[in-house]
């Protein structure tokens, strides 16, 4: 899931995909149907919903990181931020007194080097995905720090390049989920729609990521990318229009974007809601992590903001 595409496609482009020849007076007919179904979807364009902070980490706290693009809480109250810069997880008591370090830099195992991610399991397992040497890595960890164990994405295949174009990821991973047993990763060079399986795989349904809100960045979209040297070869540097997603207690979608906007989808993949934080002014999130507690927590700024049960 990562870069809306532009909309429908028109009835000609659907034609020639599937090998097909529509005359005119079906297109006209067909383009006319679109005309009039995007005149009720305006009408009925969801309101922005303004979601206040309740919370969060001392500013003395927060000032002290350098990059946090992670921030999780345990099941016992503790909170867990990754500060990327660092390459480093620093753990911070339920009090929010003080900082610990639980993960410092490294190459070695059970040590951190160029990170992305942080994911919290149910049962206070946490991992981290980063790439030393080029090599995408998942290590999980106890909260204390020890290592229980890790594996390679693609142990034979070097990352190109993690681009990481400040606050974004343009390739690697750059979302987790982790279940307890299973990690689930977002890589943003790889998809742009939101899909949902069964626990048997079978697609239940196939959505793009639309909305007013992404009209002006898709309208600026070049026609020809900008390229970067990396991995023996030129590559297109694609920027995503998605920063990070998550999934609440009650089955909704969450999809944070590069415009301070979040929408929310639910267990059918409808959009219901059009979200936007706001603590010391407004905030476009970089990690949203839904605590057992019944909080959002969202980098930047390690901000708490309760969560809409509608």
């Amino acid at each position: 899931m990562d870069r809306p595409e532009r909309g429908r496609r028109s009835p000609e482009s659907r034609a020639t995909r599937h090998g097909l020849v529509a005359d005119a007076g079906a297109a006209a007919l067909a383009a006319l149907l679109l005309l009039t179904s995007a005149g009720l979807a305006a009408r009925t364009r969801l309101a922005v919903e303004v979601i206040d902070a309740v919370g969060g980490l001392p500013a003395h706290i927060v000032g002290a990181f350098e990059e946090p693009v992670g921030f999780v809480q345990t099941t016992t109250g503790d909170y867990l931020v990754l500060d990327r810069r660092a390459h480093t997880v620093y753990g911070i008591d339920p009090a929010r007194t003080g900082t610990r370090k639980v993960l410092q830099i490294g190459f070695e195992q059970g040590r951190v080097l160029q990170p992305a991610v942080l994911a919290l399991s149910r049962d206070d397992v946490f991992a981290v995905a980063d790439a030393p040497s080029g090599l995408e890595r998942i290590q999980y960890f106890a909260t204390t720090g020890t290592f229980l164990g890790g594996f390679y994405l693609s142990p034979h295949e070097v990352l190109s390049a993690r681009v990481v174009r400040q606050p974004l990821v343009l390739s690697g991973a750059g979302t987790m989920s982790f279940t307890g047993r299973t990690f689930l990763v977002n890589r943003p060079e790889t998809g742009a729609l939101i899909r949902k399986y069964d626990a048997a795989g079978t697609l239940l349904f196939e959505r793009h990521i639309e909305g007013a809100e992404l009209d002006g960045d898709i309208q600026s979209l070049p026609t020809e990318w900008p390229s970067r040297e990396a991995g023996g070869g030129r590559h297109p540097v694609v920027p995503p229009l998605v920063r990070t997603a998550a999934v609440d207690a009650a089955g909704r979608l969450w999809i944070s974007l590069t415009v301070p906007f979040t929408y929310v989808y639910d267990r059918s993949g409808d959009k219901v809601k059009v979200v936007q934080f706001h603590a010391a002014g407004t905030i476009a999130p970089q990690s949203l992590f839904f605590s057992s507690r019944g909080r959002l927590l969202v980098t930047p700024g390690c901000y708490e903001f309760p969560v809409p049960k509608d």
